[in-house]
């Protein structure tokens, strides 16, 4: 999945920023959520980030993302093969290629945190309240005598 920038997060403000138009960024958006997995061959190699998108003119489009990382992530320039990235590179994929980049980063370092066993501590012991209960003595009954007549 990547190599040397394995770990690069692209901020949602940065991406916005290159993009520059809120309509394209949302299309990207549902892109990158879509659950047919249209996103193949990510991979990032020192600053630049790539991978394939299932377009709808049958063949993938090619993603590329060249960006800088001195001392925060600056996304340099984008290309897609698709006919809208043709122009200036500024597309849905390229949308949908960084924030579904940021997703595998995420879950891939959940996946690689130690985990660490949680101790349970057991709750301290509760005084137990020891009431006397007044127990009433039983009602007498008289005893009962059988006598016998001659």
């Amino acid at each position: 999945m990547g190599s040397e920038n394995g770990s690069v997060q692209f901020p949602e403000t940065e991406i916005k920023r290159h993009i520059i138009d809120d309509q394209i960024f949302d299309r990207g958006v549902r892109i990158a959520k879509h659950r047919e997995e249209p996103l193949s061959n990510l991979k990032c190699d020192t600053h630049i980030l790539s991978g394939l998108c299932r377009g709808s003119e049958g063949l993938p489009y090619v993603i590329n993302v060249a960006f800088s990382t001195d001392p925060l992530i600056i996304i340099d320039h984008s290309t897609c093969t698709c006919e809208y990235g043709r122009v200036d590179g500024r597309c849905k994929h390229v949308v949908a290629l960084l924030l579904k980049w940021n997703y595998l980063q995420r879950v891939q370092a959940r996946v690689a945190a130690p985990q660490t066993p949680v101790a349970i501590k057991p709750e301290p012991a509760q005084p137990r309240s020891h009431k006397i209960q007044s127990v009433s003595p039983s009602p007498s009954y008289p005893s009962s005598s059988s006598s016998s007549s001659s």
